[in-house]
């Protein structure tokens, strides 16, 4: 795997890959596609594997896909492997896909015609861009804004019937709100919100340099002044 994240490193910068020499330019289309196959191919990686031995788990021991799933003593540690690691996945990408996503809707008037700002060699809402505008319209409900909005929901849910420390709830989701102190629980959902407002900011607010900076540096001290206030990891090291 060490080639695949090697890749997705690069990805996640968003980096320009294109020499003067290069034949084919790294541009926004390729970004924007190569960004939403390695989410698909990273699932793939983390979910076949589970589901095929959970299928063969099935077979031999004659039992129910609830029972397979769920119960340790046939693929249930697996099944909460691979949630966690998908949990990490999106948590990984998910300032570049929100900022990739938000990129396909910003454009700007030249001439007659309205361009990407992200790449002005496409005109927007026509040929490659409509698909892409499609694609990001679809993944901004399923993963920009339920990961924030969806952490904080489960915390709620399960505070409210005090499932939280189940080992199997810590064992899927314990990424999202373990290391935090019980007041604090939710501050994953915070710091995800954090970075969806940088990422905002940073898209939105390209007619207005002095006003990006000057908010992002407000939204910097917000989050620095919350840290300090509240300290809310339990590892004192990480406060």
């Amino acid at each position: 795997f060490a080639p695949l994240f090697t890749l997705l490193e690069i990805v996640l910068l968003d980096a320009d890959l294109a020499r003067p020499d290069c034949v084919m330019s790294w541009n926004f289309f390729w970004s924007f596609w190569v960004q939403k196959m390695l989410l698909v191919l990273l699932f793939a990686l983390i979910v076949v594997p589970v589901l095929f031995g959970a299928w063969r788990c099935k077979l031999k021991h004659n039992v129910s896909w609830k029972e397979v799933l769920t119960e340790p003593q046939y693929s249930g540690q697996d099944v909460n492997r691979a949630i966690r690691h998908c949990i990490d996945t999106l948590l990984m990408m998910y300032p570049t896909l929100a900022k990739n996503t938000l990129d396909t809707f910003t454009c700007r008037k030249l001439g007659q015609h309205h361009y990407l700002v992200a790449d002005p060699n496409f005109q927007c809402y026509s040929g490659n861009h409509l698909g892409m505008v499609i694609v990001s319209a679809l993944l901004q409900p399923i993963f920009v804004f339920s990961l924030p909005f969806g952490s904080l929901y489960f915390l709620i849910r399960n505070t409210r019937h005090q499932t939280l420390h189940k080992q199997v709830n810590l064992d899927r989701y314990g990424v999202l709100y373990a290391r935090y102190e019980p007041p604090y629980l939710w501050w994953e959902g915070w710091r995800t919100v954090q970075k969806l407002l940088l990422v905002a900011i940073q898209v939105l607010l390209w007619r207005w340099p002095l006003l990006q900076a000057n908010m992002a540096l407000l939204l910097f001290l917000l989050g620095l002044a919350s840290h300090y206030y509240a300290q809310p990891y339990a590892s004192p090291v990480l406060d």
